[in-house]
């Protein structure tokens, strides 16, 4: 919730915060080039080193409170309380420490499910991420109408902060629940970067497959989170849209990705028993004992069809993206259509990241699935990191024509195409060869 809550009243946040008016993309780039740093340095170590710790509890209670803590003094930054952008920026490197509690989720799903049952594990993970997506706007909604003050000093309370307040709270009481609820699923291993050592230098190139996964997840984090960076950029900035309405707008775009997801999970349980049909059919799977093999066959099939799909689907929202961006400012055609672009972006993002987090974790060999899994949260950060220089190019260009600062997202939209065709083809053939075996 984190990632979204905040976005629809960024834009306005940090320009109370600022005296220059032109300075607020600069600083909302910050706000989200050096969280996404943070959360990539984070999730590279936080597996091993709570492997090392023999939990995952206790870190992951840690990081809950750091959000906790990053929420509250975002939402403290305005005038009449600490009254610095640098505020918000440090608030918001707090909050890329805590998105580890997410790679310790994950690697808490990984230690406490079957391999049969990890991958419905995985996807229901992702489904109940997307909805939390959904209600960070949704919830900012309602809360754009609060407006109070506090005592008697000069600080407020209105629909800047008050998604964040509330965003602190929740943080704490999810911490409370993790420390009171959960039992811890690690024991001690003192030598957690051993096993990491023996599987990067393997001859056996055991190593490929997850990297190959991680560089689709590479690319499809970069192009959701320019989605979710331009939504708040734009709607404001080049659109002049209040902020109300653009958390409506955002809300239909995180629901209707949400609806990608679910049927996500229903289109691939279609091509499960269609795949199970047809190797019945051609008697394929006579023994008993090779069911279970032809039925994970099935799910890996699956995983890897609606990847591709999802793929196709970022294709058209890269082109309609640099479509709307790249005319006439102030247009409610190009709001639209930007609006379109961004929701398709989305919907492939969420199918992938419904996908590929159980393909990543099937490829990980049993002695460093917990080490690596959070890695897949690092790729999602290293997506991030390179989104911010493209939003502020685009939200510094003067939004008339086809200025040349557009060439920046062209390129960066066109490279992203190239990638994603090209390791789509590939992971096709590794994981067939993978289920063959």
């Amino acid at each position: 919730m984190d990632s979204t809550l905040w976005l629809p009243t960024a834009y306005e946040h940090i320009a109370k915060c600022t005296s220059n008016g032109n300075q607020v993309s600069h600083y909302l780039s910050l706000a989200q080039l050096l969280p996404a740093a943070v959360q990539l340095f984070v999730s590279l170590l936080v597996g091993p080193l709570a492997a090392m710790a023999g939990s995952l509890k206790w870190p992951a209670c840690f990081l809950l409170l750091c959000s906790a803590v990053g929420n509250f003094i975002y939402s403290l930054a305005a005038p009449g309380g600490i009254n610095n952008v640098w505020a918000i920026v440090g608030a918001r490197c707090l909050l890329g420490l805590a998105s580890g509690s997410a790679s310790l989720a994950m690697a808490y799903l990984t230690v406490s499910t079957a391999s049969h049952q990890r991958i419905e594990a995985m996807s229901l993970f992702r489904t109940f991420g997307g909805i939390v997506m959904v209600l960070g706007p949704l919830l900012s909604i309602p809360l754009t109408r609060v407006h109070f003050d506090v005592g008697h000093s000069a600080f407020k309370v209105d629909g800047t902060n008050a998604p964040t307040f509330l965003a602190a709270f929740t943080s704490l009481i999810i911490a409370s629940l993790v420390a009171i609820l959960l039992k811890d699923k690690s024991k001690p291993a003192h030598n957690a970067f051993v096993p990491l050592i023996g599987f990067f230098s393997s001859k056996d190139g055991r190593w490929k497959m997850p990297c190959l996964i991680l560089g689709l997840m590479l690319v499809s984090a970069y192009l959701s989170a320019n989605v979710l960076f331009l939504l708040s950029e734009l709607l404001a900035h080049r659109w002049h849209i209040g902020i109300t309405l653009a958390s409506g707008i955002q809300a239909i775009v995180f629901a209707l990705s949400l609806l990608a997801s679910i049927g996500c999970g229903r289109m691939r349980q279609f091509i499960v028993d269609y795949t199970q049909k047809r190797n019945a059919a051609s008697g394929s799977d006579a023994a008993e004992k090779g069911k279970l093999g032809h039925q994970a066959a099935a799910k890996l099939h699956a995983e890897t069809v609606l990847t591709q799909a999802s793929q196709v689907i970022s294709v058209i929202a890269v082109f309609l993206t640099i479509m709307s961006v790249s005319f006439k400012a102030g247009s409610a055609a190009t709001a639209v259509v930007f609006a379109i672009a961004c929701t398709l972006a989305m919907m492939g993002y969420n199918i992938q990241a419904a996908s590929l987090p159980s393909l990543f974790s099937q490829s990980l060999p049993a002695d460093v699935r917990a080490s690596l899994v959070p890695w897949y949260a690092a790729t999602v950060a290293a997506g991030k990191l390179a989104a911010p220089p493209v939003t502020e190019t685009i939200g510094n260009s003067n939004g008339h024509g086809w200025a040349a600062s557009q060439s920046v997202p062209l390129a960066s939209g066109l490279g992203a195409i190239v990638v994603l065709g090209l390791a789509s083809k590939r992971l096709v053939g590794v994981c067939m060869d993978h289920s063959g075996k």
